[in-house]
C-alpha cells in the first residue's frame, strides 16, 4: 500500500510540471492503462517523466485527472498488487 501512494504521489508531483492543454499526457493515460505487466508501466512511467522534463506552467485540471488516472493504472503493476 505504501508502494501505491508513492507512485501516486509521484505521479502527482509530476503533473506539476507539466504543461497545460494535456494532449501528451492523455495520449499517456491511455498507454498506461492498456499496460498488463510492470515492464510496460515502468517504460509509461519513464515517457512520462520524459515528458515533464522542461515543463514549467502550472498543469491544467485535465492533465491533472489524466495523471490521477495514469497513476492509478499504473501503481497495481508496479507494485505486484
Amino acid at each position: 500500500m505504501k508502494t501505491a501512494i508513492t507512485a501516486a504521489l509521484l505521479a502527482l508531483s509530476i503533473a506539476a510540471c507539466s504543461k497545460s492543454g494535456g494532449g501528451g499526457l492523455q495520449g499517456l493515460k491511455k498507454e498506461a492503462c492498456a499496460c498488463k505487466d510492470a515492464a510496460c508501466a515502468k517504460a509509461v512511467n519513464a515517457k512520462m517523466d520524459k515528458y515533464m522534463d522542461g515543463q514549467t506552467s502550472m498543469p491544467s485540471a485535465d492533465d491533472m485527472k489524466a495523471v490521477s488516472e495514469a497513476a492509478v493504472c499504473l501503481a497495481p503493476l508496479m507494485t505486484g498488487k
